[in-house]
């Protein structure tokens, strides 16, 4: 994906979101609870009742501008968008990540259901935009090792925590990463930049007998009590609010999953490693068993969840040649790919193994692969949709010297069988490995070269994340 592409996406999400947003503040009917704290706006105070004075304190200028319901609404009406913007600002600006990322993860925040449907007076507004403000100040601390950031990000936690009670968790999350980190320095920085903020809450419960605690620690839970149906309720809601997260992890469970397969293995090496100094022979063979069965458990449990096919029968393949037939259209626009090492010979595999990584985008699942690999040789590969099967590629290798060159034709016998391309790659010896070498020709227009350029880049994309795992 292009960053004008991801952008387009963002810029698009941003407006259809707010526009939404905006005419579902005047379309709903204003709720009890809202005029409750619109009151608070009325007569801003330290403290009330049930939950801290953020809230109030934001409404102050506005209920004093306008009694209209969508000018109350504001707050919770532009958080979505704010901290979106803020986000892809520090991404880009603090923390050096790509624009597709940073316009990406801006999206995602946009049409997270919460932030997409809440457009009600609540507490939740300036806690979503303070929590997220001292997070992003904390990371960039972490990074540059300020002190002053630190104290920033506690300012902006204790804001959260005038906003709602439920910031304490975040501030728990800085303390726990300082005492793995053994940074106390930094958290006692956070710790004074809060301390005003939670002093302030403390005088003002002191003085107004504790009601704040009793109603959120007591009252409001008068009537709790166990039901089978509450956890269930309750994880629901969890997944309703983390869809956005959820389908992100699906969608790029690849790269996911190497890194689960790095963690899970690099004990295991370790372990390997310590077997080897015991003096006991037997006790070494009984522990170097117990690592292998081990070994083989985690690599079957993580096949199964990318999709893998572990019963397939195991042959050589020529590895060098198979990575050939899947390179990213990139000498069309003056690139090449390079790859660390080279295989000197064929290499024991699965080819259904290409169903992980084969085709365009995050969405599109591969039903079947045939690969006769030699010259004369015919491949056909189904892919994408629902089933894996709504799109049909074959052709026939014209030329396979092993570790050298791969020539085939490329037809799409489905919907333009009489258009016949034809892609060939060449390996290239360089002084840090192999360079890979791939051109895909005779397009009808420039157009189709357009679209296949596209998809081969994502194909090549998600080879990659692919290759992270070996």
């Amino acid at each position: 994906m292009s960053a004008r592409s991801a952008r387009d996406w963002f810029q698009f999400a941003l407006a259809a979101t707010l526009a939404f947003r905006v005419w579902l503040s005047f379309a709903l009917p204003f709720t009890g609870d809202e005029a409750y704290f619109v009151l608070w706006g009325r007569r801003p105070d330290l403290g009330f009742y049930d939950h801290p004075p953020m809230i109030g304190w934001l409404l102050a200028p506005l209920v004093a501008l306008s009694d209209a319901d969508w000018v109350a609404r504001l707050p919770a009406t532009l958080a979505p968008a704010a901290v979106a913007l803020a986000l892809r600002a520090a991404l880009m600006r603090w923390f050096a990540k790509d624009d597709d990322t940073a316009n990406l993860a801006a999206a995602a925040v946009l049409l997270a259901p919460i932030n997409l449907w809440n457009v009600i007076v609540t507490t939740d507004a300036p806690l979503l935009a303070f929590s997220t403000a001292s997070l992003l100040v904390f990371l960039r601390a972490v990074q540059r090792g300020a002190p002053w950031l630190f104290f920033a990000s506690g300012v902006l936690l204790g804001a959260a925590f005038l906003s709602k009670y439920f910031a304490v968790l975040l501030g728990l999350a800085y303390l726990a990463w300082a005492v793995q980190a053994r940074r106390w320095g930094a958290a006692g920085m956070v710790i004074t930049g809060a301390l005003p903020a939670a002093l302030l809450n403390l005088y003002w419960n002191l003085d107004a007998c504790w009601c704040n605690v009793m109603f959120n620690a007591i009252n409001r839970h008068d009537d709790a009590g166990w039901s089978p149906t509450t956890p269930l309720l309750y994880a629901g809601a969890l997944a309703y609010l983390a869809a956005p997260l959820l389908w992100f992890l699906w969608r790029e469970r690849t790269q996911v999953l190497a890194a689960m397969s790095h963690d899970l293995k690099t004990p295991i090496t370790r372990l390997r490693l310590r077997a080897e100094l015991l003096e006991d022979a037997q006790l070494r063979a009984k522990f170097g068993n117990d690592l292998q069965e081990m070994e083989a458990m985690v690599a079957s449990a993580l096949d199964f969840l990318r999709g893998v096919d572990s019963g397939e029968a195991v042959r050589p393949l020529d590895v060098m040649a198979l990575l050939d037939s899947l390179q990213a259209d990139l000498r069309e626009t003056g690139g090449a790919v390079t790859i660390e090492g080279r295989a000197a010979s064929p290499y024991p595999g699965r080819p259904q193994a290409l169903k992980r990584w084969w085709g365009p985008g995050g969405n599109d699942p591969v039903s079947s692969v045939e690969l006769d690999l030699r010259a004369g040789g015919r491949y056909r590969i189904l892919f994408g949709g629902p089933d894996g099967a709504a799109h049909e590629v074959q052709g026939v290798y014209q030329e396979v010297v092993p570790n050298r060159r791969l020539v085939f034709t490329w037809i799409w016998p489905r919907t333009t069988p009489e258009r016949e391309s034809l892609v060939t790659i060449e390996f290239r010896q360089v002084a840090r490995g192999t360079q890979l070498v791939f051109r895909h020709e005779r397009f009808v227009d420039e157009t189709v070269r357009d679209n296949h350029r596209q998809g081969w880049s994502e194909s090549f994309a998600k080879l990659e994340r692919a290759l992270q795992e070996i």
